[in-house]
C-alpha cells in the first residue's frame, strides 16, 4: 500500500494542473451575476441599432420585421427605471443596417442603411430630438451607405461618417468621408478620405484620445477584406494613413472598443485567437494572452468596455468577461432568447442584452 501513496499523489497533482490550464484557456465561470427578464419590446428590430441616450434610455432604431422586404421606420425607448419598452416617433425613412450615435445635447443621430430591396441603399441622414419623441430630416449624405456603415463622435461633438456599400461598384465598401455638424445640424460632404474601401458589421471605426480615428477591418467589396486592416484617420487634417505596424491578424472583420486609459482592445473575429491592445501613444500592438484564445461570430459580436474597468466580450455564443487587473477570464451564462443579440452598458453599470429580431431583452447586473 505504501509504494502506491506517490503515485495517487502524481495523479492528483498532474490532474489539478489540468484544470488550472483549462479556466485559464477557457475562464472560469462568474459566481457573482444577476439576469432580469424583461418584457418582449414593442417591434422587431432585425439588423437595426440600440443607442443609450444622455438621459439614460435606450433608442431602438428601424431594422425589419424577418425579412428586409419588412424594413421599417419604427423606433421606440426603453426606460431601465421602470423597465419598460414605449414606442417613440418614427424616422421619416424605413432602415435597416444604418449607424446610430448620441450627441452631446442628448440627439441621437441616424444615417444611411437600406430601404429593403426596393430601396437597396441610403445616403439620408435623421435626427431624432429627445426632447419631443421626434425625428427630423438633416438632409443626405455624398454616397449611398448601406451594410453598416460607421458613425463616429468626435471630441468637437461632431460626427465623422464613413464605410458602408454604394451603389454601382458590386457591393463595393468606399472611401468618401462626410462629416456632422452638431451646432448647425448641417451636412459637409467629402471631406476626406480613407485609405481603403470599407463595409460591413466587421469595420470598426474608433475614436482615439488624440482625436484621430482608428479604422479596423470591413470588406473592400463583396469578397475581399479591406486592406490594411488598420489606418488612422485624423479628422483635422482630414487625411487617413496606413498604421506602419499591423494588427497580428491582418485584413478581415474586427470587433474594437476605447478603453478609459486611451488604448484600444481590438479582436479579429471568425478565428480562434486572442485580442490585441492598440496604444495611439507608441502605435504598437500588444497580444493580451490573460483574455484566452477564442472565437468570435463575424456577424454577431462586440466589446463592451465596462465602467469596472473589466472587459466584456459577446462571442455570439458565450459572455466572456475579463479583467486586466487579475489578468484572468470569467464565463457567464447567457439565456437562450439572447444567444443571437448584442449587449451594451447603461448609465447604471447594468448591460442591457437584446436579440433585436425576437424582441427578446435581458438586464445582467455583474457584482463586484
Amino acid at each position: 500500500m505504501e509504494e502506491n501513496r506517490p503515485k495517487f499523489k502524481m495523479k492528483t497533482v498532474f490532474y489539478s494542473f489540468a484544470v488550472l490550464l483549462i479556466f485559464f484557456a477557457f475562464g472560469m465561470p462568474v459566481s457573482g451575476y444577476e439576469w432580469t427578464s424583461l418584457p418582449d419590446m414593442t417591434y422587431s428590430h432585425k439588423a437595426g441599432t440600440m443607442t443609450v441616450m444622455r438621459n439614460g434610455r435606450v433608442l431602438l432604431i428601424g431594422g425589419a420585421a424577418g425579412d428586409t422586404d419588412n424594413t421599417h421606420a419604427l423606433a421606440e425607448i426603453f426606460d431601465p427605471v421602470s423597465k419598460t419598452f414605449r414606442a417613440t416617433g418614427s424616422m421619416h425613412q424605413k432602415r435597416n443596417g444604418h449607424c446610430s450615435v448620441a450627441l452631446e445635447n442628448g440627439n441621437v443621430l441616424v444615417a444611411g442603411g437600406s430601404g429593403g430591396r426596393m430601396i437597396p441603399e441610403l445616403k439620408s441622414v435623421e435626427l431624432y430630438n429627445a426632447r419631443t419623441g421626434r425625428f427630423s430630416v438633416i438632409g443626405n449624405m455624398s454616397v449611398n451607405r448601406m451594410a453598416s456603415p460607421a458613425c463616429t463622435l468626435l471630441l468637437d461633438g461632431n460626427v465623422v461618417l464613413t464605410g458602408g456599400v454604394y451603389e454601382g461598384t458590386m457591393g463595393s465598401g468606399n472611401t468618401i468621408v462626410d462629416r456632422f455638424d452638431s451646432k448647425r445640424s448641417t451636412l459637409a460632404l467629402r471631406v476626406g478620405e480613407l485609405n481603403a474601401p470599407r463595409s460591413g458589421s466587421g469595420h470598426a471605426a474608433i475614436l482615439l484620445n488624440t482625436g484621430n480615428i482608428l479604422n479596423t477591418g470591413g470588406m473592400s467589396d463583396y469578397q475581399s477584406f479591406a486592406s490594411p486592416a488598420a489606418e488612422l484617420y485624423d479628422p483635422v487634417q482630414n487625411r487617413s494613413s496606413a498604421l506602419s505596424i499591423q494588427p497580428t491578424g491582418g485584413p478581415g472583420h474586427y470587433a474594437a472598443a476605447a478603453l478609459p486609459d486611451g488604448k484600444v482592445i481590438l479582436m479579429k473575429k471568425g478565428d480562434v485567437t486572442y485580442p490585441e491592445y492598440y496604444d495611439p501613444a507608441c502605435w504598437q500592438f500588444e497580444t493580451v494572452l490573460g483574455a484566452g484564445a477564442f472565437k468570435m461570430n463575424p456577424a454577431k459580436s462586440a466589446i463592451v468596455p465596462l465602467r469596472s474597468g473589466k472587459i466584456l466580450f459577446f462571442t455570439g455564443q458565450q459572455l466572456r468577461l475579463f479583467d486586466p487587473a487579475g489578468n484572468s477570464t470569467e464565463l457567464i451564462d447567457l439565456p437562450q432568447q439572447i444567444r443571437d443579440g448584442r449587449c451594451i452598458e447603461l448609465n447604471n453599470g447594468q448591460l442591457f442584452c437584446a436579440d433585436l429580431e425576437k424582441k427578446s431583452a435581458a438586464l445582467l447586473t455583474l457584482g463586484e
